[in-house]
């Protein structure tokens, strides 16, 4: 009995051990991707007149709501993003993602997030 509970701690422990790269993997991705669409939007601002016409609080706002609302796209996609090269190919990823699945993300940033 000793025995097979020991092989299952272990298994539990290598089961967690295992998992946990895997989460603080997916924290680092998404705390960058977080980045990234803020980073995007204030190099986009000055060309949308909506988000040029907004005040400093409105703008970071907006940025939370859609960093929120891009939260949902797969870990692949963001990683997509996240891959760029320069700043123009990851606003061109960045639109890509969110015109996604029928450009279900980007309606819900307009639809939630402008005011």
């Amino acid at each position: 009995m000793t025995f097979k509970r020991t092989v299952l701690a272990g298994v539990c422990a290598l089961a967690v051990i295992g998992i946990a790269p895997v989460d603080i993997a997916s924290a680092s991705t998404n705390s960058k991707f977080r980045a990234a669409v803020a980073k995007v939007l204030n190099s986009v601002r000055p060309q949308q007149q909506a988000l040029a016409d907004m005040s400093r609080s409105e703008f970071r706002a907006f940025v939370r709501c859609a960093q929120s609302v891009m939260d949902s796209a797969p870990p692949g996609r963001k990683r997509y993003v996240l891959a760029a090269r320069s700043l123009s190919e990851q606003r061109r990823r960045f639109d890509e993602v969110a015109l996604d699945n029928r450009a279900e993300l980007k309606q819900r940033v307009t639809r939630e997030c402008y005011y």
